[in-house]
């Protein structure tokens, strides 16, 4: 138990010094993986030592990095994290078998929890006002000239995407966070101290609220347009569940069709037209979500 909670604070201590390195030497891409340390610690360690490592990875930036960005990695990184590990452990034991947090569980709880991120972001460190102004500034430096005719003239088209920025930067976060999840996984399957041996990600189901929710949340953006930059960003942390649902889809039909060069193809489509796939594959997991295409393959 004292090797488990020791291992728990070097983990939490490593997650804040790792944290407070890359804000200061701006490399804030390698923020995204500060979960990992985390994740480990809850899948190797169990619940009390990753709420730890959560704790002290959550407490010690404060002290040496802008609240503001403290703030953002709590609630983009560290707060997922914990959640995901807490839920992740989760089980019941019925007839001396043990049951784990069923995954298509989890993604809710997922999509539930980056939504209020998301909101809490909008209204607070990335309001659409300090945005729209970060947008015009940049402007203004890269087209010092023309800057008033791409912030007023031809800009306009490119400042309407700014509605979308919040939902875009929460589901790259999303996206940082199932990656975290999964080298940790990797990491513990590596060392053999993983408590939980797996995670089936072929038989992932979304709800039909979830299956729903980009279009409630796009047409409430038009209906309500003071709080459009809210809802276009619900809109797009609303696609992840059926992007992942689609994903699953897609899984399952190339292990039942052993297809092993289909994973390959369809990475690479996915890096030329990521756009178009990721719309395709949201669209599969909003129909699998009403018409189950996994139970009609295996004809039940």
């Amino acid at each position: 138990m004292l090797r488990e909670y020791r291992g728990a604070v070097l983990l939490g201590v490593g997650c804040a010094l790792w944290c407070i390195f890359n804000v200061h030497f701006a490399f804030g891409l390698l923020l995204f993986l500060s979960g990992v340390p985390i994740f480990f610690s809850y899948l190797s360690y169990g619940q009390k030592s990753g709420f730890i490592s959560a704790f002290i990875a959550t407490i010690i930036p404060f002290a040496f990095v802008p609240i503001e960005i403290s703030i953002d990695v709590f609630l983009n990184i560290i707060l997922p994290s914990s959640m995901v590990g807490h839920l992740a452990l989760r089980n019941i034991v019925k007839n001396r078998k043990k049951w784990w947090y069923p995954e298509s569980f989890l993604l809710n709880n997922f999509v539930i929890l980056f939504s209020f991120v998301m909101i809490i972001m909008s209204f607070t460190l990335r309001t659409e006002e300090s945005i729209t102004k970060i947008y015009e500034e940049a402007v203004k430096i890269i087209f010092s000239e023309n800057a008033n005719f791409y912030i007023s003239g031809a800009g306009q088209n490119l400042r309407s995407v700014i509605k979308y920025y919040e939902g875009i930067a929460t589901f790259y976060n999303m996206l940082a966070t199932i990656l975290n999840l999964h080298i940790a996984y990797a990491l513990g399957r590596k060392f053999k101290t993983n408590i939980r041996i797996s995670f089936d990600m072929i038989n992932i189901t979304i709800s039909n609220w979830l299956a729903v929710m980009p279009l409630v949340a796009l047409t409430l953006s038009k209906m309500l347009p003071s709080l459009a930059y809210v809802f276009c960003g619900l809109f797009v942390v609303g696609l992840f569940a059926p992007a992942l649902g689609g994903f699953s889809v897609i899984g399952f039909i190339i292990k039942k069709r052993k297809m092993r060069r289909a994973p390959l193809f369809i990475t690479a489509l996915v890096i030329i037209f990521p756009l178009h796939i990721m719309t395709l594959v949201a669209l599969l997991g909003i129909v699998d979500s009403f018409y189950p295409i996994r139970k009609q393959m295996a004809g039940v």
